[in-house]
């Protein structure tokens, strides 16, 4: 008000006159430290009115006189609990009192505030009396045979109660009882992975009144909404925030592969580093750069003098095929960078990148012959698949392979008729000699593997043939001794198993586990000589230590 400002202009300038007086004064007495008692001081101004009484404090709702004790919180509750009748109520209120007694504590207020004077609290804090709980009925998928009233949605139809239910699929589902989760308030709120617990509401129950939200329908078993329209907004969220981290990406919008990446990446050497985030288009080479570098590698690697060593050919062609993926590139030119990936594993001994290579080409292939592409390299990529997995079945003692998963969904007939293992292309043949070796490993028959088998004329079979032959040479090894007894000449056993006759052969039976023994013998020409023998009783057969051979490119 005005009175007021009055009163605190004139305080302003009673201390503004004041604090030049002070000035003036130790101005003209510098050595002075503290002012003199008789130094003029200015009028003080007129004192402020005082305040008016406070009014009179409200009515207490205890017509009885109070005393000192009844300013405490004990007589406030006592108070309290006079209102109630029942036990049941006065329960109830002690809970009630308990919420002003943390209050009061919390804030500092118990032993300061004039509880004689709080209103006391309101005796209808009563328990309600607990109504039975009635179960939902359970809700289970439509493989049991119950049925849903919509079945246009993305991810099936959705999971409905029927009321048609047998004894036995009663009895067998009991424990997997789950009510539908009412989605419709996780609209509101934003959140990516639905509403809250506390915003959640279950249907299904007989207490559910016309005020609550009612369920959705198109609800999966794991409570999640899969109605078109919520897939469809979904759908554009993802598609926007996948735009918005890739920059510059052009995208073609396939409903079945969903958003293509188009490289713009211009560089045509690139280091492999597996993905953590969504892709970006300016780090993503095009089909023609992939196309020019590929051609660089297979040139460079084809130089055994200036090329780089395996590690990074490897890194470099696994780049390769990590753009072609994610700009879902399935054509002739993934075929071959996977092909010549694998060969170039394959001889560098590195079978788990072979298999991951020979693993995509065996679903490549039958989806570029559907398109009618020419594919000159299926049937030699075939044998290696039936030569990788004799390897990896001789090392684990498997009794049978199976040639559904080496072929894909192709019959085996069928692709022995179609792909003309009987005439005497290149390709065939090579399956042939795969399934011979197949058949051998099967039998154990070491002598036609050795003899007629290995070496191999085709492709990189090779390769397969050398990691075999450890387990091929201990079974013959084993087949041998346990045919002739109680000797049998060493140099016989190195000419079957395909071992040199020297010194390398004998360490090789020594180190397999044969006992050996020099005894003197007669030769051709009349004239004694020394010969070594196996005592095949004594001896006991072992995979010998093979060391680790380095890598050509290393």
């Amino acid at each position: 008000d005005s009175s007021s400002d009055a009163s605190q202009k004139q305080w302003a300038t009673y201390y503004a006159d004041l604090a030049s007086r002070a000035a003036h004064y130790f101005h003209q007495n510098p050595t002075v430290t503290e002012p003199h008692p008789e130094m003029e001081l200015p009028p003080p101004p007129p004192p402020k009115a005082a305040a008016p009484p406070p009014p009179p404090p409200p009515p207490i709702n205890n017509p009885k006189s109070l005393t000192s004790d009844d300013k405490t919180f004990k007589s406030y509750l006592d108070r309290c609990l006079q209102q109630c009748n029942t036990p049941q109520e006065k329960e109830a209120m002690a809970e009630a009192s308990k919420a002003v007694l943390k209050t009061a504590i919390q804030t500092g207020s118990l032993h300061t505030k004039d509880w004689s004077r709080e209103p006391l609290l309101s005796n209808k804090i009563l328990p309600k009396s607990p109504e039975p709980r009635q179960k939902s009925p359970p809700s289970y998928p439509q493989s049991y045979g119950y049925s849903a009233p919509d079945s246009s949605s993305h991810y099936g139809p959705a999971v409905t109660n029927s009321p048609k239910k047998s004894k036995s699929s009663k009895k067998k589902h009991s424990e997997k009882k789950r009510p539908l989760l009412d989605m419709s308030t996780g609209a509101s709120n934003g959140s990516y992975y639905g509403p809250s617990v506390s915003s959640l509401s279950f249907s299904g129950s007989p207490n559910n009144n016309s005020k609550r939200a009612k369920p959705i329908t198109n609800v999966n078993a794991a409570g999640f909404n899969n109605s078109s329209v919520t897939l469809n907004r979904r759908m554009q969220r993802f598609a926007s925030s996948f735009r918005e981290d890739t920059g510059s990406a052009s995208f073609e919008e396939d409903s079945s592969k969903g958003p293509i990446i188009i490289g713009t990446c211009q560089v045509l050497e690139k280091e492999y580093l597996r993905l953590t985030s969504a892709p970006k288009a300016e780090l993503v080479r095009p089909q023609p750069i992939l196309e020019r570098h590929f051609a660089n590698l297979k040139s460079e690697y084809a130089d055994i003098k200036h090329r780089h060593d395996y590690l990074w050919f490897c890194s470099q062609l696994k780049a390769i095929r990590q753009d072609c993926t994610v700009q879902h590139l399935k054509n002739k030119f993934c075929v071959q960078v996977y092909e010549f990936h694998a060969k170039v594993a394959l001889e560098q001994g590195d079978l788990n990148e072979f298999n991951q290579c020979q693993t995509q080409l065996k679903y490549l292939y039958p989806a570029l012959k559907s398109e009618g592409e020419t594919l000159p390299n299926r049937s030699e990529f075939v044998s290696y698949r039936i030569l990788y997995a004799v390897y990896m079945n001789l090392h684990s003692e498997k009794a049978t392979i199976d040639m559904k998963d080496i072929l894909g969904n192709e019959d085996l007939s069928l692709f022995l008729k179609n792909g003309g293992v009987g005439s005497e292309d290149e390709g065939c043949k090579s399956v042939k000699h795969a399934l011979a070796v197949l058949n051998a490993a099967q039998e154990g028959n070491y002598h036609v593997f050795f003899s007629r088998l290995f070496p191999s004329q085709f492709g990189h079979q090779d390769f397969f043939l050398n990691l075999m032959i450890p387990v091929m040479r201990k079974r013959g090894l084993e087949t041998l001794c346990g045919a002739y007894r109680p000797t049998l000449d060493a140099e016989f056993v190195c000419e079957r198993l395909q071992l040199s006759v020297d010194k390398e052969g004998i360490e090789w039976l020594e180190q397999a586990g044969c006992i050996m023994e020099r005894v003197a013998s007669q030769g051709s020409d009349g004239q004694p000589q020394e010969r070594v023998v196996i005592k095949t009783k004594e001896s006991q057969i072992k995979m010998p230590e093979d060391p680790k051979k380095e890598s050509k490119l290393m």
